[in-house]
């Protein structure tokens, strides 16, 4: 009789801790972002600019919601009642975050002591047992998506001006030495081909936990923060 447990092909988990999170850290934020389509190898020699761009213009839209829904954040976006404050934070940060013609609003900033935890459910068409050969190795599609997260730093890969909906861009972090662990599970993707997917494609869930501080006073004001 065949034993159909030995039969399964069982999912690749892989896991990078590179500190541990503080004891008495709190998570001031969490929320899961989520991408479909090519995700290609990053090397030195072929840093894929452009696909990482790609990347950061899909998930664009979803953290400027995420701005605009947080309780705290939303109050950033307009600009402030004071004369002090002519300006929104945002279009501040804009400012201080640019390359060349093009505005980033990263949600978390290295200054504030902030950090992240990713953990990724990484779903491909690949068959069994090709994890890490097929489409590109793991580590280096990886590299593509934490490049694509943060801030760029050069305008390699960006149109020559801003594009409609794109000024600014809302991404992740503006460095990824933020990120303190990533736990990723790989799988099989099964849904079948939609029109205009090709068959290296990739879904991408991503559930993000940004902690910051040790202390209450560390964390006071933090949106997020009770």
């Amino acid at each position: 009789m065949v034993d159909l447990l030995q039969a399964i092909e069982l999912p690749e988990v892989r896991s990078w801790d590179f500190q541990e999170t503080p004891e008495d850290s709190v998570v001031v934020m969490e929320f899961r972002l989520i991408y479909q389509g090519p995700l290609p190898s990053a090397s030195n020699s072929d840093p894929k600019p452009k696909a990482k761009h790609a990347i950061r213009k899909q998930l664009h839209p979803q953290l400027e919601q995420y701005w605009k829904e947080h309780p705290q954040l939303k109050h950033l976006l307009v600009r402030g009642e004071f004369s002090s404050f002519p300006r929104s934070v945002v279009r501040t940060l804009a400012d201080e975050f640019s390359r060349g013609k093009h505005g980033f609003v990263p949600l978390i900033r290295k200054r504030e002591d902030t950090y992240l935890a990713l953990n990724i459910l990484f779903l491909r068409r690949d068959i069994p047992g090709r994890i890490v050969s097929g489409g590109g190795d793991l580590d280096n599609r990886l590299k593509t998506l934490l490049d694509a997260l943060r801030v760029p730093d050069t305008t390699n890969g960006l149109p020559a001006e801003p594009e409609i909906g794109f000024d600014p861009i809302f991404c992740l972090m503006d460095d990824d030495d933020q990120i303190t662990s990533l736990h990723v599970i790989a799988d099989r993707l099964l849904a079948p081909l939609n029109a205009g997917e090709k068959q290296d494609d990739v879904t991408l869930v991503i559930h993000v936990h940004a902690y910051r501080g040790t202390n209450v006073s560390q964390i006071a004001g933090l949106p997020g923060a009770v």
